[in-house]
């Protein structure tokens, strides 16, 4: 996803603070210089005058992560005593109050697959059972 703005670096924050408060450059002639908007040198600005940093904060953080070693062997365990066991089973095992597409991206990533096993079904027309008939006919 490509970011709707661009960042501005702590060397830039830095330069607009000295044009502004040391050079006493006005904040339309530091946007001009440094070719930024006239809004992003206020912002800076105020952010600067109010809690006495100018460092960008770091957006958000990583998700909680709810699977632990623990559930990753519980479920190494599970596959491993019926290879028939389905996603809700294992959630229901588990006791963890997730959704199966989650169970389905854990079993995934221990290596797991899931594929039906069906017997193959024999042809109906096979030179076998043409003879047999044929036989049953006469």
């Amino acid at each position: 996803m490509v970011p709707r703005y661009n960042r501005i670096s702590e060397e830039m924050r830095n330069l607009v603070i000295k044009f502004v408060k040391e050079d006493f450059k006005s904040q339309r002639e530091v946007a001009r210089i440094l070719l930024i908007p006239k809004s992003t040198v206020n912002r800076i600005i105020k952010k600067h005058e109010r809690p006495k940093e100018i460092t960008t904060p770091i957006p958000g953080g990583s998700r909680r992560k709810v699977i632990t070693q623990q559930i990753k062997d519980r479920i190494q365990e599970l596959m491993n005593d019926d290879l028939t066991t389905n996603l809700r089973e294992i959630r229901d095992m588990l006791g963890v109050e997730v959704t199966l597409k989650t169970i389905w991206k854990w079993v995934t990533d221990l290596g797991f697959t899931y594929k039906l096993v069906r017997p193959i079904q024999e042809k109906r027309n096979t030179m076998q059972t043409k003879i047999a008939r044929q036989d049953y006919v006469r």
